[in-house]
């Protein structure tokens, strides 16, 4: 199962109405981690919330609820997406990288 947690690193408007957040997303599936940062642009009903009273969890219900399209999160299933491919794959060397070695004495 996947675990989401949500940031609002900064919340832009005009007139104390919200236009566009600047958000940050972890999603952590037990054994990785992924994340994303950018910025939402509400709609014209989002834009009438008023800014006075305001708490993070109101603002990322929003931007969730915005955010789905088709049934689906577009945030959220990037992440998944990333998750899914990090559970199919593993780290090896870089070839640019030198090997190390120790001396014995």
């Amino acid at each position: 199962m996947i675990s989401y947690e949500w940031k609002i690193l900064d919340i832009l408007g005009k007139d104390d109405l919200i236009s566009q957040v600047k958000y940050h997303l972890k999603a952590t599936d037990g054994e990785n981690s992924v994340a994303t940062e950018g910025y939402w642009d509400f709609s014209e009903e989002a834009n009438k919330r008023a800014f006075q009273g305001m708490l993070e969890i109101d603002v990322i219900r929003w931007l969730e609820e915005e955010s789905v399209q088709n049934g689906v999160s577009v945030i959220k299933s990037n992440l998944e997406n990333q998750l899914a491919n990090l559970s199919k794959t593993a780290s090896i060397s870089k070839p640019w990288d030198l090997p190390t070695f120790k001396l014995k004495i």
